[in-house]
């Protein structure tokens, strides 16, 4: 919505703005029909407060970080929220000071600064690349400089007014199982992916580049080997077809660990030995625990995982990035609220604004293509 009036209300054509605009981060100039028509909408209305949530969507220059803008200018305060790591570049931190409302960086003085910052940094680039952290480092500082005593900041610690501790956290335990694929697994990989594919991805995770498709072949290669990868993928109808798959590690790994911490009742957490997971025998003295495991499959087909832990006794409901949000959110509340439901698999695009609180463990696949990228 509020894009949408936006540019129904605002000069957002690319002529308009390089004629009109003085810094990148101006508001464009009204439509001439601006004021018969703001009226009804969110444009039309002077708030007290104005709150967004995830206010790094906002951060980039354009319509977006303009709308944000034009509609906090009215407002008496304004609060910008956000879990996420902002810095990606040293303008970002100029972007949520704008929409904090802090004037030195709607200024000439800071756009001067912005653009020294970024010819010092092509100077190094050609001069002496070692010389660039700091650099950025000494810009971050300065901008940060701004935003004294106007950030709230929640931690693991932090207690409301009463004193009370605002987030009840139990102690985080991360466990790694680094598994050895099957040897029939390598020669599946190694047959189907070429060396100059494993540089390209090497070199890709060397420079943080990552997306939802990027090399989706060779992962799923890496996951699910299979004599034609072209082919469409089987389907797991029984345990007796998943043995004839000869259980790809990655796959059963995961049906074996979520059976374990959802059946067991064991607190003894599986071991990895010699490149395969171990369970540990479960004792009867154990107690059934109220558990649910999410798992994070965003590198590979939803199907697979759901069907290989069906077969091993885990039923499990999935969400990802193709569906309507309310078929979503009845999926999240069949999680959180049906006690026979304890298992929960979702995509990474899926998992976009989710809050799993009911979730005592969370299991993410990684793919075993990185096993095999010598990565420095």
């Amino acid at each position: 919505t509020l894009s949408t009036e936006f540019r129904l209300l605002y000069k957002v054509d690319k002529e308009s703005q390089v004629t009109t605009k003085k810094f990148p981060w101006d508001v464009p100039t009204k439509l001439a029909s601006y004021e018969a028509s703001a009226g009804t909408t969110l444009f039309g209305t002077k708030f007290l407060v104005v709150i967004i949530d995830e206010a790094h969507f906002y951060r980039n220059p354009g319509n977006s970080h303009s709308a944000a803008l034009a509609l906090t200018q009215g407002a008496w305060s304004r609060f910008m929220l956000t879990a996420t790591p902002l810095q990606t570049r040293t303008e970002d931190v100029g972007a949520m000071g704008r929409l904090c409302n802090i004037a030195h960086f709607f200024t000439q003085k800071y756009f001067d600064e912005t653009s020294d910052d970024a010819s010092e940094i092509r100077r190094a680039k050609n001069d002496d690349e070692s010389l660039i952290p700091a650099i950025q480092v000494t810009a971050s500082r300065r901008m940060q400089a701004q935003f004294s005593g106007r950030l709230i900041c929640r931690r693991a610690t932090s207690q409301d007014f009463d004193g009370n501790s605002l987030l009840d956290l139990p102690e985080l335990t991360i466990t790694h199982f680094p598994l050895q694929l099957q040897v029939w697994e390598l020669e599946f990989v190694d047959s189907n992916l070429s060396d100059e594919s494993l540089d390209r991805i090497a070199m890709a995770s060397l420079m943080g580049v990552q997306t939802q498709s990027f090399y989706a072949n060779e992962r799923l290669t890496a996951t699910l080997p299979r004599e034609n990868p072209s082919a469409p993928v089987p389907r797991v109808t029984s345990m007796r077809k998943w043995l004839s798959m000869n259980r790809p590690t990655k796959l059963d790994a995961i049906a074996r660990l979520a059976a374990y911490l959802l059946f067991s009742g064991c607190r003894t957490m599986p071991a990895v030995a010699d490149g395969q997971l171990v369970i540990p025998d479960s004792q009867s003295s154990c107690n059934s625990l109220s558990t649910s495991v999410s798992l994070n499959s965003y590198h590979t087909s939803t199907e697979i995982p759901l069907q290989v832990l069906r077969v091993h006794g885990v039923e499990a409901v999935f969400i990802n990035g193709t569906q309507a949000f309310k078929t979503r959110n009845s999926i999240i509340k069949k999680f959180k609220e049906n006690p026979t439901t304890r298992c929960f698999v979702f995509s990474k695009v899926g998992a976009v604004g989710l809050n799993l609180t009911e979730a005592n463990y969370m299991i993410f696949l990684v793919s075993a293509i990185l096993s095999l990228v010598p990565i420095a």
